[in-house]
């Protein structure tokens, strides 16, 4: 899946796109799904397919169980973090990455070390002004039944720890990705997730 990064940016994207003002409330939510290990739970993702890999997170259970709520914008920020995250999955799957990670589990640290890579690479690259500053200071969650305000503050502290990084990184090579895999990413999901938050903002 994206970082924690890469869905802050996507979130902020959708945000500035859809003009919603709550911008740390948003960004709260595009963290959320992370927040707890019970990752069948949080990304909706059903029982009945949890042994075939390549299929769809079904977001839309969460819409429908949340749609009194849904255009709240932490749950506009939880809904691009689902979509990101199936734009991920889709990749993976075809591309064969997911294959080739389960023969070589090696592979798993060098992925996680570029995504540490691309946190100050993607930082200086769009500039992300004012997405500290919101995550740092917002405060307030809907109650959720699939993770809880402690979970997510927990992970927010990761989240603001991830802006912190060596300035080495912003010039050293990737291992397993290329910066413009990693771009087309983010791009691809954003644009994805603007279209399914559209209809609710």
């Amino acid at each position: 899946m994206g970082s924690r990064f890469m869905h802050l940016l996507i979130a902020d994207y959708v945000r500035s796109e859809l003009h919603i003002d709550q911008r740390g409330r948003m960004l709260l939510g595009a963290l959320a799904p992370d927040a707890t290990n019970a990752k069948l739970d949080t990304h909706f993702k059903g029982p009945p397919f949890k042994n075939c890999p390549g299929t769809p997170w079904e977001y839309g259970r969460f819409i429908l169980k949340y749609r009194e709520q849904i255009s709240d914008p932490f749950m506009l920020g939880y809904l691009t973090h689902l979509v990101a995250d199936e734009v991920w999955a889709t990749k993976s799957y075809f591309s064969g990455f997911r294959e080739i990670l389960r023969k070589d589990p090696s592979l798993y640290e060098r992925y996680h070390e570029d995504f540490r890579l691309c946190n100050a690479k993607l930082n200086e690259l769009y500039q992300c002004r004012g997405i500290y500053e919101c995550l740092e200071t917002a405060e307030e969650m809907p109650r959720i039944e699939e993770v809880t305000e402690a979970d997510i503050f927990e992970l927010k502290k990761d989240a603001l720890a991830d802006f912190d990084y060596p300035i080495d990184h912003v010039h050293q090579e990737l291992k397993v990705f290329s910066l413009e895999e990693i771009l087309a990413y983010v791009e691809r999901a954003s644009h994805r997730a603007l279209d399914a938050c559209r209809v609710f903002a």
